[in-house]
């Protein structure tokens, strides 16, 4: 039996943005259950909203894929809820300045970082070596604090809707089916 994957956009994304319609098509071929809501307020959603919303569709079966922000909402979730694992895509877990991720709360209170690994099976982390909002160094902080399996792309920015940026994301695709 295949987990379920729940699939969180960034901030102001929502369902349809970036590779996740292509992801939903791929996992659903191999027989999962995608679950890629558009989250409420999603331009400024405040934490308690986003781990309520969330609450709907998790179970220790479930691995979430954040993205950007979506990243900081699968932490919580883990600090607080059994789950299957996830996949940190771009992700991020302290305020890096930018106003409206500040005002979520997300980042307001320190990250229990034990309780985030012990919730659950594994973490995935792929970031890309000219991400142009999130820095480097921040990157392997994450990956230090939750021991993830750390996978650095060449030249994918933020895996979003650039020009040059693929709409299909192999690379993630690969690193779940070695995990499934």
């Amino acid at each position: 039996m295949h987990p379920t994957f729940l699939i969180i956009h960034g901030m102001s994304g929502d369902r349809t943005n970036h590779w996740y319609p292509w992801l939903d098509k791929e996992l659903t071929k191999i027989g999962c259950k995608v679950d890629r809501p558009t989250f409420p307020n999603n331009l400024i959603a405040r934490e308690e909203i986003l781990l309520e919303f969330a609450s709907k569709f998790i179970d220790k079966n479930t691995i979430i894929i954040g993205h950007s922000s979506g990243s900081s909402v699968a932490l919580r979730i883990a600090e607080k809820n059994r789950i299957y694992g996830s996949i940190l895509v771009g992700g991020l877990y302290k305020d890096l300045g930018y106003e409206d991720e500040i005002k979520t709360g997300i980042f307001a209170h320190p990250w229990d970082w034990e309780k985030i690994k012990e919730n659950q099976n594994w973490i995935i982390q792929l970031d890309s070596n000219n991400d142009p909002f999130i820095p480097q160094e921040h990157f392997e902080e994450l990956a230090e604090n939750t021991n993830s399996e750390h996978i650095k792309l060449p030249n994918r920015r933020h895996f979003g809707d650039e020009e040059d940026i693929p709409l299909e994301f192999p690379e993630l695709l690969d690193a779940i089916e070695k995990k499934l």
